[in-house]
């Protein structure tokens, strides 16, 4: 299934119409590939969001060491 992130960092699953069989935090978590596509979003915001996500975090952390 396709999952969409917003501007807002909200997961959305347009093809559920119930609730899922499956918990989407831990889906996310074992993926192994992700497809950015084009967005409303300039270069600038996109990085800042990247920046911000808790593996960039964790990886900076990491390097300070």
């Amino acid at each position: 299934m396709e999952c969409i992130v917003n501007e807002h960092g909200i997961a959305q699953v347009p093809a559920l119409r119930t609730v899922p069989a499956f918990n989407l935090e831990e889906e996310l978590a074992g993926a192994t590939a992700f497809v950015v596509e084009a967005a409303a979003l300039s270069r600038e915001a996109l990085t800042a969001m990247a920046l911000d996500s808790p593996a960039a975090v964790a990886a900076h952390e990491h390097d300070d060491e």
